[in-house]
């Protein structure tokens, strides 16, 4: 079982005890899996997710199949909130990108505690609103910056999320997200690798020098960064006895 000190979800911890209540008997802890399709545009949907180190990305899907990245949703946020306001069909595709553990409540339950909890409520306003700036930004972003600024944008925000300067990610997956061809993102790679931004090994990104990578990504990245440090919880630093209490009671769930 993974340490659910360091990976809980900030929504969940931004939570007071008896908000937390409403919650927590109905959480179900979850491995997805990198492809996981968490909902399509137009299914029923079936539950709210809490990520914690996994990555779902919010897609749009072309004519072609292809899905390109609109979002991006990790231990700051949920996906499906939305579905706790009576709306019963995804309104977009989600898939999981990077593999990881979350936890999940079905939508009947969510509505609930969302009924019952005025500081859920906030959260969920607070994601949905960053979701919506996100998807403003990325479509300007796809219709301006090249791709060399946009893959320094998308390392960014998947750094900012895993930490550790290591993830996950093949060339392929990357080329899909920016709606690019692989090669397109081989020559990118190669140049940024060159000056020592990162390496790319067997399948794994590893940042070297985050600040050259920053130097290349587009403004987009800073103002979506801007965006989450005022609508998203902060992981809390210095734990008080209630956030203490209020992690065990997580725990317990696990």
């Amino acid at each position: 079982m993974l340490d659910s000190t360091t990976l809980l979800n900030r929504v969940l911890t931004a939570l007071a005890p008896a908000d937390l209540r409403f919650l927590e008997p109905h959480l179900e802890t979850v491995e997805f899996r990198q492809g996981t399709q968490i909902h399509r545009l137009g299914e029923r949907l079936a539950h709210v997710v809490f990520p914690y180190n996994c990555l779902i990305s919010i897609n749009a899907v072309m004519e072609s199949g292809n899905e390109i990245e609109c979002a991006m949703v990790g231990p700051e946020g949920m996906v499906g909130a939305y579905g706790g306001y009576g709306i019963d069909h995804a309104v977009t595709d989600a898939t999981v990108r990077i593999t990881g553990i979350g936890v999940q409540i079905r939508i009947a339950d969510f509505r609930h505690a969302l009924a019952h909890s005025e500081i859920l409520a906030d959260q969920v306003a607070r994601c949905e609103a960053l979701l919506t700036a996100q998807m403003h930004q990325s479509a300007a972003c796809n219709a301006v910056h090249d791709v060399e600024a946009r893959m320094c944008r998308w390392l960014l925000e998947v750094d900012d999320r895993c930490g550790g300067n290591r993830f996950p990610v093949t060339q392929d997956m990357l080329a899909k997200m920016l709606g690019v061809r692989r090669t397109t993102v081989t020559l990118v790679a190669k140049r940024l690798q060159q000056v020592g931004a990162f390496r790319w090994r067997r399948g794994y990104v590893y940042v070297l020098q985050r600040d050259l990578i920053a130097d290349r990504a587009c403004v987009c990245y800073e103002r979506v960064r801007l965006c989450a440090e005022r609508l998203a919880p902060k992981a809390p630093s210095v734990q008080t006895p209630a956030e203490r209490e209020q992690r065990s009671q997580i725990s317990a769930v696990l």
